[in-house]
């Protein structure tokens, strides 16, 4: 689906809902089996000087490990979070 990241409350106050938050969650609680995010990079290098370096493919676990490495950095962060917890949720 798609789905508008801007809310309100009650009071008519609007708000920016994080589009990568919220398609993660909506992700996990309809147990999507693929969730595709945009960028403006070709994704996650494990050299950033390398465009040839790209990591194809991340389990959880690299994730972590690519986290603790700082190879994730950036606005790639909240992305690559937003997958991790969708794949968490289900």
């Amino acid at each position: 689906p798609v789905i508008s990241t801007v809310g309100c409350d009650r009071e008519g106050n609007v708000y920016n809902i994080n589009a990568d938050t919220a398609a993660a969650w909506i992700a996990g609680a309809l147990q999507a089996e693929s969730l595709i995010t945009m960028t403006d990079i070709a994704g996650i290098l494990a050299d950033p000087s390398d465009p040839d370096s790209l990591i194809k493919k991340i389990d959880l676990d690299d994730a972590k490990e690519l986290f603790k490495k700082g190879i994730v950095s950036g606005g790639m962060i909240p992305k690559v979070e937003c997958c991790v917890n969708a794949i968490i949720r289900g």
